[in-house]
Protein backbone atom coordinates (compact mmCIF):
# COMPACT_ATOMS: atom_id res chain seq x y z
CA UNK A 1 0.00 0.00 0.00
CA UNK A 2 1.16 3.45 -0.81
CA UNK A 3 0.78 7.03 1.29
CA UNK A 4 -1.68 9.45 0.12
CA UNK A 5 -0.04 11.49 -2.03
CA UNK A 6 0.81 15.01 -0.92
CA UNK A 7 -1.47 18.02 -1.29
CA UNK A 8 -0.12 21.11 -3.11
CA UNK A 9 3.34 21.90 -1.26
CA UNK A 10 2.49 25.78 -1.81
CA UNK A 11 -0.77 25.33 0.57
CA UNK A 12 0.46 22.22 2.90
CA UNK A 13 4.14 23.62 3.66
CA UNK A 14 2.76 26.99 4.72
CA UNK A 15 0.05 26.02 6.65
CA UNK A 16 1.98 24.07 8.85
CA UNK A 17 5.30 25.38 8.80
CA UNK A 18 2.94 28.23 10.34
CA UNK A 19 1.55 25.96 12.74
CA UNK A 20 4.86 24.86 13.80
CA UNK A 21 6.36 27.72 14.10
CA UNK A 22 3.58 29.28 16.24
CA UNK A 23 3.62 26.39 18.46
CA UNK A 24 5.42 26.85 22.20
CA UNK A 25 9.01 25.73 22.85
CA UNK A 26 8.71 21.92 23.64
CA UNK A 27 10.96 18.87 25.18
CA UNK A 28 9.98 15.68 23.55
CA UNK A 29 9.33 13.30 26.32
CA UNK A 30 10.38 9.53 26.24
CA UNK A 31 7.65 7.18 26.16
CA UNK A 32 8.17 4.79 29.51
CA UNK A 33 7.49 1.30 30.25
CA UNK A 34 8.85 0.19 33.80
CA UNK A 35 11.66 -1.49 32.22
CA UNK A 36 12.79 1.50 30.20
CA UNK A 37 12.30 3.30 27.17
CA UNK A 38 9.45 2.57 24.37
CA UNK A 39 10.57 4.28 20.96
CA UNK A 40 7.25 5.67 19.14
CA UNK A 41 7.76 5.10 15.20
CA UNK A 42 5.69 5.67 12.32
CA UNK A 43 5.69 4.43 8.60
CA UNK A 44 3.29 5.29 5.94
CA UNK A 45 2.93 1.79 5.06
CA UNK A 46 0.49 -0.34 6.85
CA UNK A 47 -0.04 -3.83 7.05
CA UNK A 48 -1.68 -6.06 9.63
CA UNK A 49 -1.12 -9.61 9.11
CA UNK A 50 1.21 -11.55 11.83
CA UNK A 51 2.08 -14.83 9.67
CA UNK A 52 6.10 -14.50 9.07
CA UNK A 53 5.76 -16.51 5.68
CA UNK A 54 3.97 -13.42 4.51
CA UNK A 55 4.74 -10.33 6.38
CA UNK A 56 8.94 -10.73 7.32
CA UNK A 57 9.97 -7.81 5.92
CA UNK A 58 7.88 -5.70 7.27
CA UNK A 59 8.87 -7.31 11.14
CA UNK A 60 12.82 -7.02 10.09
CA UNK A 61 12.30 -3.52 9.27
CA UNK A 62 11.41 -2.14 13.07
CA UNK A 63 13.17 -4.96 14.88
CA UNK A 64 10.64 -7.60 15.37
CA UNK A 65 11.92 -10.07 12.83
CA UNK A 66 15.68 -11.78 11.63
CA UNK A 67 17.57 -13.19 9.05
CA UNK A 68 20.05 -16.34 8.53
CA UNK A 69 22.23 -14.20 6.59
CA UNK A 70 22.47 -10.00 6.21
CA UNK A 71 22.95 -8.10 3.19
CA UNK A 72 25.55 -5.05 4.55
CA UNK A 73 26.48 -1.67 2.97
CA UNK A 74 30.18 -2.59 1.21
CA UNK A 75 27.75 -5.47 -0.73
CA UNK A 76 28.92 -8.36 1.28
CA UNK A 77 26.20 -10.99 2.84
CA UNK A 78 27.63 -12.05 6.41
CA UNK A 79 25.84 -14.30 9.07
CA UNK A 80 23.35 -13.36 11.51
CA UNK A 81 21.49 -15.55 12.81
CA UNK A 82 23.67 -18.58 11.52
CA UNK A 83 27.07 -18.52 12.86
CA UNK A 84 28.95 -19.34 8.86
CA UNK A 85 27.88 -20.41 5.56
CA UNK A 86 30.46 -22.28 3.53
CA UNK A 87 30.33 -23.62 0.12
CA UNK A 88 30.98 -26.63 -0.01
CA UNK A 89 30.98 -27.45 -3.77
CA UNK A 90 28.95 -26.79 -6.53
CA UNK A 91 26.12 -28.09 -5.51
CA UNK A 92 25.74 -28.20 -1.61
CA UNK A 93 26.20 -25.27 1.08
CA UNK A 94 27.32 -26.06 4.77
CA UNK A 95 25.23 -24.08 7.23
CA UNK A 96 26.35 -23.52 11.27
CA UNK A 97 23.88 -22.51 13.97
CA UNK A 98 25.03 -20.65 16.66
CA UNK A 99 25.03 -22.51 20.18
CA UNK A 100 23.14 -19.75 21.87
CA UNK A 101 19.92 -18.87 19.66
CA UNK A 102 16.42 -19.29 20.76
CA UNK A 103 12.86 -17.97 19.72
CA UNK A 104 11.04 -15.69 21.57
CA UNK A 105 8.73 -18.15 23.31
CA UNK A 106 12.51 -19.73 24.78
CA UNK A 107 12.63 -22.49 21.87
CA UNK A 108 16.15 -23.23 21.25
CA UNK A 109 17.19 -22.78 17.11
CA UNK A 110 18.32 -26.65 16.66
CA UNK A 111 19.68 -27.93 13.48
CA UNK A 112 16.74 -30.13 13.08
CA UNK A 113 14.37 -26.99 13.53
CA UNK A 114 16.51 -24.98 10.94
CA UNK A 115 16.21 -27.91 8.55
CA UNK A 116 12.69 -28.25 9.04
CA UNK A 117 11.68 -24.37 8.52
CA UNK A 118 13.90 -24.40 5.70
CA UNK A 119 12.10 -27.48 3.65
CA UNK A 120 8.73 -25.91 4.88
CA UNK A 121 9.13 -22.46 3.39
CA UNK A 122 10.65 -23.98 0.35
CA UNK A 123 7.69 -26.03 -0.33
CA UNK A 124 5.29 -23.17 0.62
CA UNK A 125 6.07 -19.50 0.23
CA UNK A 126 5.27 -18.52 -3.51
CA UNK A 127 8.43 -16.05 -2.96
CA UNK A 128 11.12 -18.88 -2.00
CA UNK A 129 9.55 -21.30 -5.00
CA UNK A 130 10.48 -18.83 -7.23
CA UNK A 131 13.72 -18.96 -6.48
CA UNK A 132 15.13 -22.04 -5.00
CA UNK A 133 15.32 -25.51 -7.37
CA UNK A 134 12.79 -27.68 -7.53
CA UNK A 135 15.23 -30.47 -5.90
CA UNK A 136 16.27 -28.46 -2.92
CA UNK A 137 17.20 -29.97 -0.01
CA UNK A 138 17.90 -29.04 3.77
CA UNK A 139 19.56 -31.97 5.77
CA UNK A 140 20.80 -32.23 9.30
CA UNK A 141 24.71 -33.39 8.60
CA UNK A 142 26.46 -32.54 11.80
CA UNK A 143 25.07 -31.53 15.99
CA UNK A 144 24.81 -27.76 14.71
CA UNK A 145 24.83 -27.91 11.27
CA UNK A 146 22.54 -28.10 8.22
CA UNK A 147 23.40 -28.81 4.53
CA UNK A 148 21.50 -27.25 1.13
CA UNK A 149 21.91 -29.38 -1.43
CA UNK A 150 20.67 -29.38 -5.49
CA UNK A 151 21.51 -31.10 -8.68
CA UNK A 152 22.69 -28.02 -10.08
CA UNK A 153 24.60 -24.99 -8.78
CA UNK A 154 22.73 -22.71 -6.48
CA UNK A 155 25.11 -19.49 -6.17
CA UNK A 156 22.10 -17.31 -5.19
CA UNK A 157 21.84 -19.28 -1.53
CA UNK A 158 23.59 -16.50 0.30
CA UNK A 159 21.60 -13.68 -0.76
CA UNK A 160 18.42 -15.57 -0.45
CA UNK A 161 18.72 -16.22 3.40
CA UNK A 162 19.18 -12.79 3.82
CA UNK A 163 16.57 -11.45 1.56
CA UNK A 164 13.72 -10.07 3.64
CA UNK A 165 11.00 -11.03 1.04
CA UNK A 166 12.08 -14.46 0.90
CA UNK A 167 13.68 -16.51 3.90
CA UNK A 168 11.80 -15.67 6.95
CA UNK A 169 13.56 -17.62 10.30
CA UNK A 170 10.63 -18.90 12.67
CA UNK A 171 9.65 -21.66 15.09
CA UNK A 172 7.95 -23.80 12.31
CA UNK A 173 6.59 -26.15 15.56
CA UNK A 174 4.63 -23.27 17.23
CA UNK A 175 3.75 -22.05 14.09
CA UNK A 176 1.87 -25.09 13.17
CA UNK A 177 -0.16 -25.42 15.85
CA UNK A 178 -1.18 -21.94 16.11
CA UNK A 179 -4.23 -20.67 14.77
CA UNK A 180 -5.29 -20.06 11.42
CA UNK A 181 -5.59 -16.64 11.82
CA UNK A 182 -3.07 -13.35 12.10
CA UNK A 183 -4.45 -12.56 15.59
CA UNK A 184 -3.48 -15.75 16.81
CA UNK A 185 0.38 -15.79 16.20
CA UNK A 186 0.18 -12.54 18.55
CA UNK A 187 2.53 -12.95 21.32
CA UNK A 188 3.53 -16.69 20.48
CA UNK A 189 6.86 -15.24 20.34
CA UNK A 190 7.77 -17.27 17.08
CA UNK A 191 10.59 -15.17 16.11
CA UNK A 192 14.62 -14.79 17.21
CA UNK A 193 14.64 -10.93 17.09
CA UNK A 194 15.09 -8.24 20.03
CA UNK A 195 11.39 -7.33 20.15
CA UNK A 196 8.43 -9.55 20.03
CA UNK A 197 4.90 -8.75 18.43
CA UNK A 198 2.13 -8.34 21.10
CA UNK A 199 -0.48 -7.41 19.07
CA UNK A 200 -1.20 -5.65 15.75
CA UNK A 201 -4.47 -3.56 14.52
CA UNK A 202 -5.28 -1.26 11.49
CA UNK A 203 -3.52 1.29 13.50
CA UNK A 204 -0.51 0.34 15.06
CA UNK A 205 2.04 -2.67 16.12
CA UNK A 206 2.74 -3.63 19.58
CA UNK A 207 6.03 -4.54 20.64
CA UNK A 208 7.90 -5.95 24.05
CA UNK A 209 11.28 -6.67 24.48
CA UNK A 210 12.78 -9.88 23.89
CA UNK A 211 14.17 -11.36 27.24
CA UNK A 212 15.41 -14.24 25.74
CA UNK A 213 17.16 -12.60 22.80
CA UNK A 214 20.49 -14.55 21.90
CA UNK A 215 22.77 -11.62 21.53
CA UNK A 216 22.16 -9.70 25.11
CA UNK A 217 18.73 -7.72 26.54
CA UNK A 218 17.74 -5.16 24.07
CA UNK A 219 18.10 -1.73 24.87
CA UNK A 220 14.10 -0.70 24.94
CA UNK A 221 11.71 -2.10 26.70
CA UNK A 222 8.99 -1.89 23.74
CA UNK A 223 8.64 -0.45 20.19
CA UNK A 224 4.74 0.98 18.61
CA UNK A 225 4.88 1.42 15.14
CA UNK A 226 2.07 3.78 14.28
CA UNK A 227 0.51 3.52 11.07
CA UNK A 228 0.46 7.17 9.81
CA UNK A 229 -0.24 7.63 5.69
CA UNK A 230 -0.12 11.82 5.71
CA UNK A 231 2.95 12.49 6.30
CA UNK A 232 2.57 16.12 7.21
CA UNK A 233 0.48 14.17 10.46
CA UNK A 234 3.50 12.49 11.40
CA UNK A 235 5.88 15.82 11.63
CA UNK A 236 2.72 17.03 14.06
CA UNK A 237 3.18 14.33 16.03
CA UNK A 238 7.03 14.31 15.99
CA UNK A 239 6.76 18.57 17.50
CA UNK A 240 3.86 17.19 19.73
CA UNK A 241 6.05 14.36 21.30
CA UNK A 242 3.69 11.79 20.29
CA UNK A 243 6.45 10.29 18.05
CA UNK A 244 10.01 9.51 18.29
CA UNK A 245 11.29 8.32 14.24
CA UNK A 246 8.84 8.81 11.49
CA UNK A 247 10.57 6.97 8.66
CA UNK A 248 10.03 7.11 4.77
CA UNK A 249 10.08 11.03 4.38
CA UNK A 250 9.62 12.30 1.11
CA UNK A 251 12.08 15.15 -0.08
CA UNK A 252 9.13 18.43 0.34
CA UNK A 253 8.95 17.79 4.08
CA UNK A 254 12.83 18.47 4.85
CA UNK A 255 12.31 22.48 5.01
CA UNK A 256 9.43 21.87 7.49
CA UNK A 257 11.38 19.96 9.93
CA UNK A 258 14.50 21.37 9.63
CA UNK A 259 12.49 24.67 10.25
CA UNK A 260 11.43 23.22 13.41
CA UNK A 261 13.34 23.13 17.12
CA UNK A 262 14.20 19.54 18.46
CA UNK A 263 13.56 17.76 14.87
CA UNK A 264 16.13 16.96 12.39
CA UNK A 265 16.07 15.27 9.02
CA UNK A 266 18.36 12.53 8.35
CA UNK A 267 19.32 11.34 4.87
CA UNK A 268 22.51 9.09 6.20
CA UNK A 269 24.68 11.84 5.46
CA UNK A 270 28.00 11.75 3.52
CA UNK A 271 28.87 8.10 4.90
CA UNK A 272 24.79 7.20 3.72
CA UNK A 273 24.50 3.81 1.49
CA UNK A 274 22.57 4.65 -1.33
CA UNK A 275 20.70 1.32 -1.95
CA UNK A 276 17.03 1.97 -3.41
CA UNK A 277 16.91 3.33 -6.97
CA UNK A 278 14.69 5.53 -9.19
CA UNK A 279 14.13 3.82 -12.21
CA UNK A 280 12.88 4.07 -15.56
CA UNK A 281 11.87 0.98 -18.10
CA UNK A 282 10.97 1.70 -21.36
CA UNK A 283 8.45 0.17 -23.76
CA UNK A 284 10.76 -1.05 -26.47
CA UNK A 285 7.60 -2.62 -28.07
CA UNK A 286 5.77 0.54 -29.32
CA UNK A 287 7.31 3.49 -31.44
CA UNK A 288 9.16 5.28 -30.70
CA UNK A 289 11.05 3.44 -27.63
CA UNK A 290 11.38 0.37 -30.11
CA UNK A 291 14.27 2.80 -31.67
CA UNK A 292 17.32 2.57 -30.20
CA UNK A 293 18.55 5.85 -31.11
CA UNK A 294 15.42 7.10 -29.45
CA UNK A 295 16.07 5.12 -26.24
CA UNK A 296 19.82 6.30 -26.02
CA UNK A 297 18.57 9.99 -26.67
CA UNK A 298 16.27 9.38 -23.83
CA UNK A 299 19.13 8.21 -21.23
CA UNK A 300 21.53 11.01 -22.82
CA UNK A 301 19.34 13.88 -22.50
CA UNK A 302 18.63 13.30 -18.53
CA UNK A 303 20.62 15.34 -16.25
CA UNK A 304 21.21 13.07 -13.66
CA UNK A 305 23.59 15.21 -11.56
CA UNK A 306 20.89 18.19 -11.55
CA UNK A 307 18.45 15.36 -10.36
CA UNK A 308 20.76 14.39 -7.36
CA UNK A 309 22.57 17.77 -6.64
CA UNK A 310 19.27 20.69 -7.35
CA UNK A 311 15.99 18.84 -7.80
CA UNK A 312 16.71 16.34 -4.28
CA UNK A 313 19.40 19.25 -2.67
CA UNK A 314 22.22 16.35 -2.79
CA UNK A 315 20.21 14.32 -0.10
CA UNK A 316 20.08 11.96 -3.52
CA UNK A 317 23.10 10.27 -5.26
CA UNK A 318 23.62 10.77 -9.06
CA UNK A 319 22.81 7.75 -11.33
CA UNK A 320 25.95 7.28 -13.09
CA UNK A 321 25.03 3.28 -14.29
CA UNK A 322 22.83 0.64 -13.30
CA UNK A 323 23.97 -0.65 -10.32
CA UNK A 324 24.22 1.41 -7.40
CA UNK A 325 28.26 1.63 -6.08
CA UNK A 326 28.34 -0.37 -3.16
CA UNK A 327 28.15 -3.16 -5.99
CA UNK A 328 31.94 -4.40 -6.85
CA UNK A 329 30.74 -5.37 -9.95
CA UNK A 330 29.22 -2.00 -10.90
CA UNK A 331 30.14 0.13 -13.76
CA UNK A 332 30.09 4.29 -14.00
CA UNK A 333 28.81 4.17 -17.96
CA UNK A 334 25.54 6.08 -17.71
CA UNK A 335 25.85 9.98 -18.05
CA UNK A 336 24.40 13.73 -19.29
CA UNK A 337 25.21 14.12 -22.64
CA UNK A 338 22.49 16.78 -24.48
CA UNK A 339 24.81 17.33 -28.07
CA UNK A 340 24.97 13.06 -28.37
CA UNK A 341 21.01 13.26 -27.66
CA UNK A 342 20.22 16.11 -30.61
CA UNK A 343 22.80 14.10 -32.68
CA UNK A 344 21.03 10.71 -32.56
CA UNK A 345 17.25 12.44 -32.96
CA UNK A 346 18.68 14.18 -36.08
CA UNK A 347 19.85 11.11 -37.38
CA UNK A 348 17.06 9.46 -36.44
CA UNK A 349 14.73 11.83 -38.76
CA UNK A 350 12.92 13.79 -36.04
CA UNK A 351 13.67 17.13 -35.91
CA UNK A 352 12.51 20.28 -34.30
CA UNK A 353 9.10 21.77 -34.71
CA UNK A 354 7.34 25.05 -34.93
CA UNK A 355 6.97 24.86 -31.20
CA UNK A 356 10.37 23.32 -30.20
CA UNK A 357 9.39 19.71 -30.07
CA UNK A 358 10.87 17.03 -32.69
CA UNK A 359 8.22 15.58 -35.54
CA UNK A 360 8.51 12.69 -38.22
CA UNK A 361 6.62 11.57 -40.02
CA UNK A 362 3.46 14.32 -38.88
CA UNK A 363 4.12 12.24 -35.37
CA UNK A 364 5.43 14.34 -32.24
CA UNK A 365 7.68 13.08 -30.25
CA UNK A 366 6.18 13.01 -26.87
CA UNK A 367 7.01 10.33 -24.38
CA UNK A 368 4.39 9.32 -21.58
CA UNK A 369 5.37 7.94 -18.39
CA UNK A 370 3.53 6.23 -15.81
CA UNK A 371 4.23 6.60 -12.47
CA UNK A 372 2.46 6.02 -8.81
CA UNK A 373 1.75 9.83 -6.72
CA UNK A 374 2.13 7.95 -3.41
CA UNK A 375 6.08 8.27 -4.14
CA UNK A 376 5.62 12.09 -3.80
CA UNK A 377 9.55 12.24 -5.07
CA UNK A 378 8.67 10.87 -8.41
CA UNK A 379 6.15 13.78 -9.15
CA UNK A 380 9.02 16.20 -8.08
CA UNK A 381 11.34 14.07 -10.41
CA UNK A 382 9.69 13.89 -12.96
CA UNK A 383 8.61 17.42 -13.27
CA UNK A 384 12.40 17.98 -14.19
CA UNK A 385 12.52 15.47 -16.48
CA UNK A 386 9.85 17.22 -18.47
CA UNK A 387 12.12 20.47 -18.58
CA UNK A 388 14.94 18.55 -19.03
CA UNK A 389 13.81 16.49 -22.28
CA UNK A 390 12.07 19.58 -23.32
CA UNK A 391 15.51 21.22 -23.89
CA UNK A 392 16.77 18.44 -27.01
CA UNK A 393 12.70 18.61 -28.25
CA UNK A 394 10.91 15.55 -26.50
CA UNK A 395 7.82 16.10 -25.12
CA UNK A 396 7.06 14.32 -21.86
CA UNK A 397 4.40 14.21 -19.57
CA UNK A 398 3.36 12.15 -16.39
CA UNK A 399 0.44 10.25 -15.76
CA UNK A 400 -0.38 8.96 -12.14
CA UNK A 401 -1.43 5.68 -11.37
CA UNK A 402 -2.70 3.59 -8.20
CA UNK A 403 -0.47 0.23 -9.55
CA UNK A 404 2.07 1.59 -12.15
CA UNK A 405 2.87 -2.55 -12.07
CA UNK A 406 -1.11 -3.17 -13.50
CA UNK A 407 -1.45 0.41 -15.76
CA UNK A 408 1.47 -1.14 -17.86
CA UNK A 409 -0.97 -4.01 -19.05
CA UNK A 410 -3.91 -1.55 -19.62
CA UNK A 411 -2.50 1.84 -20.54
CA UNK A 412 -0.35 3.14 -23.79
CA UNK A 413 2.66 4.11 -22.40
CA UNK A 414 6.52 4.99 -23.06
CA UNK A 415 8.00 5.08 -19.60
CA UNK A 416 7.36 3.34 -16.52
CA UNK A 417 9.15 5.10 -13.36
CA UNK A 418 9.51 2.70 -10.43
CA UNK A 419 11.47 2.57 -6.93
CA UNK A 420 13.59 -0.59 -6.27
CA UNK A 421 15.62 -1.76 -3.95
CA UNK A 422 19.48 -3.48 -4.79
CA UNK A 423 19.72 -6.94 -3.66
CA UNK A 424 21.83 -9.86 -3.04
CA UNK A 425 21.01 -11.64 -5.87
CA UNK A 426 21.52 -9.85 -8.67
CA UNK A 427 19.88 -12.48 -11.01
CA UNK A 428 16.34 -12.49 -9.07
CA UNK A 429 15.66 -9.01 -10.75
CA UNK A 430 17.61 -9.58 -13.83
CA UNK A 431 15.14 -12.75 -13.91
CA UNK A 432 11.61 -11.18 -13.45
CA UNK A 433 12.74 -7.70 -15.76
CA UNK A 434 14.97 -8.38 -18.92
CA UNK A 435 14.29 -11.92 -19.50
CA UNK A 436 11.52 -13.34 -21.52
CA UNK A 437 9.75 -15.28 -19.01
CA UNK A 438 9.92 -12.60 -16.39
CA UNK A 439 6.79 -11.78 -14.84
CA UNK A 440 8.05 -7.92 -14.56
CA UNK A 441 9.04 -7.57 -18.16
CA UNK A 442 6.63 -5.10 -19.11
CA UNK A 443 7.67 -4.40 -22.61
CA UNK A 444 9.22 -8.19 -23.88
CA UNK A 445 12.24 -6.87 -23.76
CA UNK A 446 14.54 -9.49 -24.91
CA UNK A 447 18.48 -9.84 -26.06
CA UNK A 448 19.91 -13.41 -26.54
CA UNK A 449 23.31 -12.05 -25.04
CA UNK A 450 22.22 -10.99 -22.09
CA UNK A 451 19.34 -14.29 -21.87
CA UNK A 452 22.66 -16.49 -22.11
CA UNK A 453 24.09 -14.18 -19.71
CA UNK A 454 21.51 -14.57 -17.10
CA UNK A 455 21.35 -18.21 -16.98
CA UNK A 456 24.72 -18.25 -16.83
CA UNK A 457 25.08 -16.28 -13.96
CA UNK A 458 22.01 -18.59 -12.45
CA UNK A 459 24.57 -21.32 -12.17
CA UNK A 460 28.25 -19.60 -11.57
CA UNK A 461 29.29 -19.05 -7.85
CA UNK A 462 33.11 -17.82 -8.27
CA UNK A 463 32.95 -13.97 -7.58
CA UNK A 464 35.34 -12.83 -10.04
CA UNK A 465 33.53 -14.94 -12.77
CA UNK A 466 30.19 -13.58 -11.37
CA UNK A 467 31.63 -10.01 -11.32
CA UNK A 468 32.59 -10.70 -15.11
CA UNK A 469 28.82 -11.53 -16.28
CA UNK A 470 27.43 -8.71 -14.54
CA UNK A 471 29.72 -5.99 -15.96
CA UNK A 472 28.86 -7.37 -19.53
CA UNK A 473 25.51 -7.39 -18.60
CA UNK A 474 25.40 -3.44 -17.91
CA UNK A 475 27.51 -2.87 -21.27
CA UNK A 476 24.29 -4.08 -23.02
CA UNK A 477 22.10 -2.64 -20.77
CA UNK A 478 23.49 0.65 -21.34
CA UNK A 479 25.62 0.72 -24.47
CA UNK A 480 23.68 -1.66 -26.95
CA UNK A 481 20.16 -2.71 -26.47
CA UNK A 482 18.97 0.29 -23.47
CA UNK A 483 15.89 -1.06 -21.37
CA UNK A 484 15.98 -0.24 -18.25
CA UNK A 485 18.34 3.04 -16.88
CA UNK A 486 18.20 4.74 -13.12
CA UNK A 487 17.12 8.54 -12.64
CA UNK A 488 18.92 8.66 -9.10
CA UNK A 489 20.51 6.03 -6.02
CA UNK A 490 18.40 7.17 -3.00
CA UNK A 491 17.50 6.07 0.72
CA UNK A 492 14.30 6.64 2.67
CA UNK A 493 14.91 9.64 4.67
CA UNK A 494 13.72 9.92 8.26
CA UNK A 495 12.56 12.59 10.85
CA UNK A 496 13.52 12.31 14.34
CA UNK A 497 13.79 14.31 17.82
CA UNK A 498 16.49 15.45 19.57
CA UNK A 499 16.50 12.19 22.07
CA UNK A 500 16.92 9.81 18.47
CA UNK A 501 18.99 12.60 16.49
CA UNK A 502 21.90 9.54 16.21
CA UNK A 503 19.45 7.53 13.98
CA UNK A 504 19.78 7.57 10.04
CA UNK A 505 18.29 5.06 7.21
CA UNK A 506 19.24 1.72 7.58
CA UNK A 507 20.91 -0.36 5.09
CA UNK A 508 18.39 -2.40 3.06
CA UNK A 509 15.78 -0.52 5.18
CA UNK A 510 16.79 -1.92 8.91
CA UNK A 511 15.82 0.47 11.13
CA UNK A 512 16.05 -1.22 14.11
CA UNK A 513 18.71 -2.94 16.14
CA UNK A 514 19.02 -4.48 19.57
CA UNK A 515 21.36 -1.73 20.53
CA UNK A 516 18.75 1.37 19.28
CA UNK A 517 17.97 3.59 22.22
CA UNK A 518 17.59 7.19 23.01
CA UNK A 519 20.63 9.14 22.38
CA UNK A 520 22.69 5.96 21.23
Amino acid sequence: MRPDPLRPAALVGAALLATLLAAPAWTPALAQASGGPVLRISTPFPFTRLDPMLEIGNFYVFGAGELLMRFEPDGEIVPWVLAGLENVDETHWRMSLRPDVTFQNGTPLTAEALAAMLTYVVANSSAAQGYFPSDSTFEVTGESEVTFSSETPFPALPGLLADRFVMPVFDLQAYMAAPDTSEGLAGLGLLTAPYTIESISDDRMVLTRNENYWQGEPALAGVTVEFVRDTNASVLALQNGELDIASFMPLAIKPLVDATPGLHFQDGGADRSLFRYYQAFMNVAESPLDDPQVRFALIDAIDYEEIAEVVFEGVYGVANGFYAPLHPFALANQATDTAEAERLLDAAGWTPGADGLRQRDGETLELVALYNPGLADLTRMGTAMQDQLRRVGIGFSLVPVDDAYTAVYQMDWDLALYAHSTTAVPETFLHRHVTPEGDRNFAGYSNDEINALVDALTVTIPEDERNAILVRIQEILMEEDPYIFNLAFFQNPLAVTDAYAHVQPGFDLRLIDWQTAPGK
